[in-house]
């Protein structure tokens, strides 16, 4: 019991360290600047949300008739979400790492595609691997 209050008076001092060194560290310049995603990769993330959020409000619709009226407020839910999503991921992405994020993004937005469009060819009987 004692070796464990021990390892965790270690790891709490060891936290509080990396802490006061990232305090006292100086700030690479007077503002941080962050990452402008591409408007391909705006318009691929926008048509992405559209896409999930149709698909999540008819499942709700089906699940509770009564939120029938979200139907008429889907393009509008699903594009206000992409927005904020977009300004989430420009103000999360150092501009350090910029085109290394983007490419990531682009790389994840391409295999859920894939995904996405897998699914709709099985669902529709097509046969994918043999």
């Amino acid at each position: 019991m004692k070796n464990i209050v021990k390892i965790i008076l270690a790891i709490t001092a060891l936290m509080i360290a990396t802490l006061v060194l990232a305090a006292c560290s100086p700030v690479q310049g007077a503002v941080a600047r962050f990452v402008d995603l591409p408007d391909t990769v705006e318009m691929r993330i926008t048509a992405l949300v559209v896409v999930i959020v149709s698909w999540l409000v008819s499942r709700l619709i089906i699940l509770i008739p009564f939120l029938r009226f979200l139907d008429e407020y889907r393009d509008a839910l699903a594009l206000g979400l992409a927005g904020e999503l977009i300004i989430l991921i420009e103000r999360g992405i150092p501009d350090a790492f910029a085109s290394v994020a983007v490419s990531g993004i682009i790389f994840l937005l391409d295999v859920i595609a894939l995904v996405i469009v897998f699914v709709k060819l099985k669902q529709r009987g097509y046969r994918i691997a043999q």
